[in-house]
């Protein structure tokens, strides 16, 4: 869950919600670290740990899971989706001067990029992700919202419904 938490922060940059100032305080260098290698080690961990939870699924734990075919959709996404963000960090990148700007939702959602990716794996990994946020209600992985706001209304309550 960490490196999906980290990845989502990770993106959130790219849409404005912060910015390498954040870290500027406790040193640039730093802050590059934060913002050039964190996000590389995190996207190898994040691949890393969504084969390793497929292979288990597949092959180690076959007798005591019930797996459907929604369960390795999900996985199948993930790793997709996966493969190509982190590919488009590792394939060389074009830099440019001034940030681009892609609307996704017009006045509402803006992605800004400092540094352009290989077009045809930005557009995939896109597509994929999108594919995979419109899948998200229909799978087990619902649980990372839901988990936070069952916990925001029963936490407070719960030795209501231990007893």
């Amino acid at each position: 869950h960490w490196s999906a938490y980290g990845i989502i922060f990770g993106h959130l940059r790219g849409f404005g919600w912060w910015s390498i100032g954040l870290f500027e305080p406790l040193g640039h260098a730093f802050a590059e670290f934060m913002v050039e290698t964190v996000p590389v080690s995190v996207g190898w961990i994040f691949l890393l740990t969504t084969l390793i939870l497929t292979v288990r699924r597949i092959f180690f734990e076959e007798s005591k899971l019930q797996s459907l075919s929604n369960d390795y959709i999900a996985l199948i996404l993930l790793l997709i989706k996966g493969i190509l963000g982190h590919g488009m960090r590792l394939l060389p990148v074009t830099y440019i001067t001034e940030p681009v700007a892609i609307t996704f939702i017009p006045n509402l959602v803006t992605l800004t990029l400092e540094k352009l990716p290989a077009q045809d794996w930005f557009y995939w990994h896109v597509f994929f992700t999108q594919l995979f946020i419109i899948y998200i209600p229909y799978s087990k992985l619902i649980h990372m919202i839901t988990s936070i706001i069952t916990s925001t209304i029963y936490g407070s309550r719960r030795n209501e419904y231990d007893n």
